[in-house]
């Protein structure tokens, strides 16, 4: 196992932004193996059974998890049950672990939730290549979802229709400041649970902070390329106060949109 891993968290100090990593297995052995593969690219962490690894997600809210199927305490089917079925990690894609390759646990793995499924032993090839697609394909979905530009060239699917419809509604209708998370559920028939849950589980984000931070990069766009004073933009982009709009332009960009209209 390399040297910076520990029980707990394995902490880079060189880059932070690597995808974070839970791994879980009783199999020290097979911890080993997975953290020397994958320690350059990720910060992992580890945990032995999914009641340890269930208190982790909660608290990390790790961006993937690799979970083995048999484990004491808690086994893979139930942790990755519960991870899918609870809100504050439910967009976590999780990979599932097995030694067996038989069709009915395959089937019972995607029914709760799980996103991919390898069996043992595996390949490093095989095990960097499934991890990284399923986090490019949430980092395209987040891409999707809040920019104010063309939609990226994603292969359609129903979820890539979904957010298609979705980025059409806010950038039609981004400078009514009526538009709210109720109207765009209503747009989508979509209760506005649904669309919450929906929209979280693609990109981990709320579907009222997607707005706003369509909102606010237009904004931006408009302070770099126009002449308009802050007001002109704030009711333009959808705000209902020039005040309130340069509360929300700080927290999200770091300074205020009068100092980046002056640069």
């Amino acid at each position: 196992m390399p040297a910076n891993v520990i029980t707990g968290k394995i902490t880079n100090t060189a880059n932070n932004e690597k995808p974070h990593l839970l791994v879980v297995d009783d199999n020290a052995d097979i911890c080993a193996y997975i953290a020397e593969i994958l320690d350059p690219n990720y910060n992992i962490t580890l945990a032995a059974d999914g009641r340890e690894a269930l208190n982790k997600a909660l608290r990390d809210v790790p961006d993937i998890i690799l979970c083995d199927v048999m484990m004491p305490v808690m086994d893979g089917m139930e942790f990755c049950r519960r991870i899918k079925q609870d809100i504050i990690t439910s967009h976590i894609p999780v990979v599932l672990l097995t030694a067996r390759s038989l069709d009915e646990q395959r089937t019972e793995g995607y029914n709760c939730g799980a996103d991919a499924y390898i069996t043992k032993p595996f390949t490093a090839e095989l095990l960097k290549s499934r991890l990284q697609s399923l986090i490019d394909n949430r980092r395209l979905m987040k891409i999707a979802f809040s920019a104010d530009s063309p939609m990226p060239s994603i292969p359609k699917s129903a979820e890539t229709i979904f957010v298609d419809k979705f980025r059409q509604i806010i950038q039609t209708k981004l400078s009514d400041p009526e538009l709210n998370v109720d109207r765009i559920s209503n747009e989508m028939a979509l209760s506005k649970a649904q669309l919450y849950r929906k929209i979280k589980a693609l990109t981990g984000t709320s579907p009222a902070d997607i707005l706003r931070e369509a909102r606010l990069k237009r904004a931006e766009r408009y302070l770099q390329t126009t002449d308009k004073n802050i007001a002109e933009i704030a009711y333009e982009v959808g705000f209902s106060s020039p005040s309130y709009f340069t509360k929300c332009y700080r927290e999200y960009f770091g300074h205020t949109p009068n100092k980046r209209q002056s640069i």
